[in-house]
């Protein structure tokens, strides 16, 4: 790809095929880019898995265990903040937007229904994410079965974005561009760097 185009549209044309690719190919660095949420009065963030990116929706997905700290945060205060960053192509994006949580609902439904199954284990805890370790592990008693007891523990965090900040490190310039929803399309702009 190009990336010292000057025509804006191009430009968010490609931002969002370099998603898409970041979401299919585990060895792409957009692959695994940072999520920002807020956790009261200071930033949260974490590295996620892309799983998902739906251009036309303006859609960025990722999944989490319902019981994280993030889960919380993001209904707390969804507002939500992406990173993304190639070294190599000299890319740094960053995409603000407003999340939901989904749970045990259709999208999640679907979603889990993607995943491998070896991939449901992660979801089977008896403790939440970043509950600190006992001396034994409590055992979870429960008459399902552990993909039911694993599925109730699956979210899916959508992310509508609302804007895109867009920073291209060259080897003689540097670019910078900015795109914001307006309501009915995205605005593009040209930053200084």
């Amino acid at each position: 790809m190009d990336w010292t185009l000057p025509h804006l549209p191009t430009l968010l044309s490609q931002v969002w095929t370099k998603l898409e690719e970041g979401c299919q190919d585990s060895d792409n660095p957009w692959h695994t880019p940072v999520l920002g949420t807020l956790n009261r009065n200071r930033p949260a963030l974490r590295v996620m898995i892309l799983r998902a990116v739906e251009a036309t929706a303006r859609v960025l997905v990722c999944y989490s265990d319902n019981r994280a700290s993030k889960v919380r945060q993001i209904l707390s205060v969804p507002q939500v903040e992406w990173l993304f960053y190639d070294r190599v192509a000299g890319l740094h994006l960053r995409a603000s937007g407003t999340a939901a949580i989904h749970h045990v609902n259709s999208v999640t439904q679907a979603a889990w229904k993607h995943k491998p199954v070896i991939n449901h284990l992660q979801y089977l805890s008896p403790l939440a994410p970043g509950t600190g370790l006992p001396a034994a592990v409590p055992v979870a008693e429960s008459d399902l079965h552990e993909t039911e007891l694993a599925y109730r523990n699956f979210a899916v965090i959508v992310t509508v974005v609302n804007s895109f900040d867009l920073l291209i490190v060259g080897a003689t310039k540097d670019q910078r561009a900015s795109f914001t929803w307006d309501g009915e399309k995205f605005v593009p702009q040209w930053m200084v760097p």
